[in-house]
C-alpha cells in the first residue's frame, strides 16, 4: 500500500513538473517572438556581426572595438600576433652583473599588442631577478612592431604571453 501511495505521489509530481515545464517553454517561444519581432533589425545585426571575441564574463566583445581587453580577459581570433623570435633574441643582452654572479632564470612578460601592432603595456608575471627582467623589458621595447593579430581580417588589440629564458654557457 505505501508503495502505491509513493508511486501516485511520484506520478502526480512528475506530471506537475512536465505541465510546469511545457508552460514555461511556452513562455519562452512566446517572448522570443514578440522580442525577435520588436527587435528585428538589432537581432539581425548581431547575428551578423563579425565579433567573435569573448571575454572572460561571457560578454560579447567586437574584434574592431577601442575598448581594450584586461590582461585576463581571452580573445578569440583567427590569427595571433606574430613575433620574429629570433630577431627577439638577438636583441636580449645578457646582464653583465646576471652573468658575473651565475644568475640564470626566466622572466615571463604579458604584452598588451594593439591594432596596429604596437606594444601598448606590459606586465612581468613571472620572474626571479630583477637584472633579468630589466634585460628582457629593455629587448622587448627595442623591438618595435609586431604583426597584430586578425579576426575576420580586421586587427585586433590582444594580450600576449612572452616568455625570455637567460641560460648561462659552461
Amino acid at each position: 500500500m505505501k508503495t502505491i501511495l509513493k508511486f501516485s505521489f511520484l506520478l502526480k509530481f512528475l506530471l506537475i513538473l512536465a505541465l510546469f515545464v511545457s508552460n514555461a517553454n511556452s513562455m519562452y517561444k512566446s517572448e522570443q517572438k514578440e522580442f525577435k519581432s520588436k527587435n528585428k533589425d538589432s537581432v539581425q545585426n548581431i547575428h551578423e556581426s563579425k565579433a567573435k571575441a569573448i571575454d572572460s564574463n561571457k560578454k560579447l566583445i567586437k574584434p574592431n572595438s577601442e575598448i581594450e581587453p584586461d590582461s585576463t580577459q581571452f580573445i578569440n581570433v583567427e590569427r595571433e600576433p606574430q613575433m620574429d623570435w629570433e630577431r627577439l633574441s638577438k636583441l636580449v643582452v645578457y646582464p653583465d652583473q646576471a652573468r658575473n654572479s651565475n644568475i640564470e632564470g626566466k622572466v615571463v612578460l604579458r604584452l598588451l599588442i594593439s591594432k596596429d601592432g604596437s606594444i601598448k603595456k606590459r606586465i612581468v608575471e613571472e620572474s626571479n631577478s630583477k637584472l633579468l627582467t630589466d634585460a628582457a623589458i629593455q629587448a622587448i621595447d627595442s623591438y618595435g612592431k609586431l604583426v597584430p593579430a586578425m579576426n575576420h581580417n580586421q586587427p585586433v588589440a590582444v594580450w600576449m604571453i612572452v616568455p625570455i629564458t637567460f641560460k648561462l654557457r659552461n
